[in-house]
C-alpha cells in the first residue's frame, strides 16, 4: 500500500510544482535516497517520468518531470477518488441506477439513522436517478440538501459509460 501511495505523491510534485532535481525531490518527500531512487525508476520504467540533464543555481544536475503530465493528472485525480470513496464511513448507503447496461449512475454516502432516514434514501434515489437523466439542477439541489443535513458529510457519485 505504502508503494501506491508514494508514487501517487511523487507524481502529485511532478505535476503541481513543474521540474525537479533529485535535492528538490529529497527535500519534498523526506525519503531516503534508495526508497526516492526506487520511486523514481518505478515511474521511470512506466513512462511516467523523464530525466534531464540541466542547470540549477549555477550547477549542473539532472531534472526530473512528469512525461505524460494529462495521463498522469488522471492517473493523480483516479487515486484520490478512490481514497475519498473509502474514506466514506461505515455502514454505506449504496444506491445504483443504470439508464441502460451501459450507463450507470453510483451513489456512496454514509446511512443515517432516525426522523430524515426515508427523507435522505428518497434524496439519494432521486438524485441517482437525476444525473443519469441530465438534470444536473436538480442533482445539485438534492446534493445540497444531504450535505445541509450531516456536518462533514462525503458523497461519492460515480457515473459510468461504456460504449
Amino acid at each position: 500500500m505504502r508503494l501506491k501511495e508514494d508514487l501517487h505523491k511523487l507524481r502529485k510534485l511532478l505535476v503541481e510544482k513543474g521540474p525537479l532535481t533529485w535535492g528538490e525531490l529529497k527535500e519534498e518527500t523526506k525519503w531516503s535516497p534508495s526508497v526516492l531512487k526506487n520511486r523514481i525508476d518505478l515511474l521511470d520504467e512506466r513512462g511516467e517520468l523523464s530525466a534531464t540533464a540541466g542547470k540549477r543555481k549555477g550547477r549542473r544536475t539532472t531534472i526530473y518531470k512528469s512525461s505524460e503530465e494529462e495521463n498522469t493528472r488522471a492517473e493523480i485525480r483516479r487515486y484520490e477518488a478512490i481514497k475519498f470513496i473509502e474514506s466514506i464511513e461505515d455502514p454505506t448507503y449504496f444506491r445504483e441506477t443504470s439508464m441502460s447496461d451501459k450507463l450507470s449512475a453510483t451513489v456512496f454516502v454514509p446511512s443515517i439513522e432516525g426522523p430524515l432516514q426515508k427523507a435522505w434514501q428518497i434524496n439519494v434515489d432521486f438524485m441517482t436517478k437525476a444525473w443519469l437523466k441530465g438534470w444536473v439542477r436538480e442533482a445539485e439541489q438534492k446534493l445540497k440538501w444531504l450535505l445541509k443535513t450531516k456536518p462533514g458529510l462525503k458523497i461519492a457519485i460515480v457515473l459510468t459509460a461504456e460504449s
